[in-house]
């Protein structure tokens, strides 16, 4: 089964699992529901059901906005509800969100906006900054400030340069992100701030999904406003505001997957998702494999795509598969095919003005006697002794 979003306006919202009454939040004799309890996707499968890696795919243009029940909204497996969803988007941006610590017993309306942003002229240059606040564990507001994030520069609510000035962008960005992390930022939303577009999530629904504008259109920024004034369990040793609003950055295609937290810095701590190859492609020949060569695949690859239909001669016996990706310092990787671990080789590329290390595999595909193959490609990245949630790659040839 293979669901495919075309373009135009799509909601959805899950049912109730049967027998769970929303109006005390109990399932089936008075019991509360358990991780074990049905638990239905908003599109796609619900829980204790489950359907092919990237069998949802959505096209470009595509417009989704889905609340759920379950675990994700939009998903393609009900089996383990702690499995980020492989899903495939076509040039799309998504935010895939859920919030079992903030559930509440009445329906609520969640509103994205724009960031707020304003030129202001700092340490002699003018520059655009976007408007973020200070939480709060006791819900009062705090202190409002202004980030510049092309010169790291944060400015207090009266504009003054609130974080010193050092010789590298790398030292001003670690001093910014720990004034972050310490006073817990996320944007700043009042009555100026310009709506996007909203989504109605239900009496004790715990999962959102929606697609995101175009940067180009509404900046690739966005705060989304949670209503918080009624909720089931709430976070011990803090007390809530009437509204949290949560940071989403959006700049480039892809999937986001998070829960939202209070009070955290932006609120949100994303899903820990291995990292995308930056080259994905299928050669006639072996002696291919770079990252300007285009073969099969060639510029459809897109870090946000992961199933693609490759066809090969008719007359050939052998194509070869080759993937590739930057070697980041501590992050360990392993890649099989169809179950079987692949030898990840390294080798020096420049990629743009920039010499960096690649690390790579090729995979040679066995067409002897047979007109088509399905291959499915796993990599799972590890680091610092956490394991990433793997992602999947679809291939038939």
């Amino acid at each position: 089964m293979t669901i495919r979003l075309s373009g135009g306006n799509i909601t959805s919202h899950s049912g109730y699992p049967d027998g769970f009454n929303p109006g005390n939040g109990t399932y089936r004799n008075g019991k509360a529901l358990s991780d074990s309890d049905p638990t239905p996707a908003g599109i796609g499968a619900g829980n204790k059901s489950k359907m092919a890696e990237h069998s949802i795919v959505i096209a470009k243009g595509t417009n989704i906005i889905a609340a759920s029940f379950g675990h994700y909204s939009i998903t393609e497996n009900g089996l383990n509800q702690s499995q980020v969803p492989n899903i495939s988007l076509e040039q799309c941006r998504m935010y895939n969100g859920r919030f079992p610590e903030l559930v509440s017993p009445d329906d609520r309306t969640f509103t994205l906006y724009e960031a707020q942003r304003e030129t202001i002229l700092s340490d002699g240059v003018q520059g655009e900054f976007i408007a973020f606040v200070e939480q709060k564990k006791d819900g009062t507001p705090g202190q409002k400030y202004y980030y510049d994030s092309d010169r790291f520069l944060l400015l207090d609510e009266n504009k003054h340069l609130l974080t010193p000035l050092t010789n590298t962008d790398a030292q001003n960005q670690a001093i910014v992100k720990e004034c972050f992390e310490e006073k817990s930022l996320t944007l700043y939303v009042d009555k100026n701030s310009k709506k996007i577009e909203t989504v109605l999530a239900l009496k004790h629904f715990k999962s959102i999904a929606m697609t995101l504008p175009d940067p180009a259109l509404h900046g690739g920024i966005y705060a989304l406003e949670i209503p918080s004034t009624q909720i089931l369990n709430p976070p011990q040793g803090v007390t809530l505001p009437d509204k949290i609003h949560v940071t989403i950055s959006a700049l480039s295609e892809g999937n986001i997957w998070g829960s939202i937290t209070y009070p955290v810095s932006n609120n949100l701590k994303l899903d820990a998702v291995s990292a995308s190859f930056g080259k994905l492609d299928v050669y006639p020949n072996a002696n291919q494999g770079s990252a300007t060569d285009n073969g099969l695949i060639g510029t459809k690859y897109s870090e946000s795509m992961f199933a693609y239909s490759v066809y090969i001669e008719s007359d050939a016996t052998v194509a070869y598969l080759y993937g590739a990706f930057v070697n980041e310092g501590g992050v360990t990787c392993r890649i099989t095919i169809d179950g079987n671990v692949q030898t990840i080789s390294n080798k020096t590329e420049t990629i743009g003005d920039e010499t960096v290390s690649v690390n790579w595999f090729r995979y040679t595909v066995d067409m002897t006697s047979t007109n088509q193959r399905v291959l499915q490609l796993e990599k799972t990245d590890t680091n610092g002794g956490l394991t990433a949630h793997s992602i999947i790659y679809k291939i038939p040839t």
